[in-house]
């Protein structure tokens, strides 16, 4: 995850060349490519993504991302020390992590309108990074 090494997870990946060139580049697109988001919020965001699964190998190499974008290191000790737009995501996580087909247009929307409200992009590239993310540590749990 950090361009200066590969880790173990890219690794195993290795194995798959051809899924593993596509993999790279989308993680880096999605963590610190364009977007509406700014970088330390992709990577808290993937944070919440693996702590809901309970992946400690990939909630500490995204802390070392969120602390090397300028996050503050105070929401690491838990959500509720995030901003609201960022806390208003942990419903919608929880079920795409365990009951995704449960997931409601209503859900969408509560984030889309009110104060703290997401932008559209902002919410699709969020979104985006909670399955993303919720994909690469079930790879990870799965590799033991």
């Amino acid at each position: 995850m950090n361009d200066a090494r590969v880790s173990h997870m890219v690794q195993v990946m290795g194995f798959h060349p051809k899924y593993t060139v596509h993999w790279v580049q989308t993680h880096h697109d999605l963590l610190r490519g364009n977007g509406p988001l700014p970088r330390e919020y992709r990577a808290y965001i993937g944070i919440m993504a693996s702590a809901r699964h309970h992946c400690l190998y990939t909630v500490n190499l995204l802390e070392q991302e969120f602390l090397c974008f300028g996050g503050k290191a105070e929401w690491l000790e838990g959500v509720h020390n995030a901003p609201r737009k960022l806390q208003n995501l942990v419903t919608v996580n929880n079920i795409l992590c365990h009951r995704p087909w449960q997931l409601t247009p209503e859900h969408i929307t509560c984030l889309l309108r009110g104060s703290d409200s997401w932008s559209r992009p902002e919410l699709t590239q969020a979104l985006t990074i909670l399955c993303h993310i919720q994909a690469l540590t079930t790879f990870v749990l799965g590799c033991g």
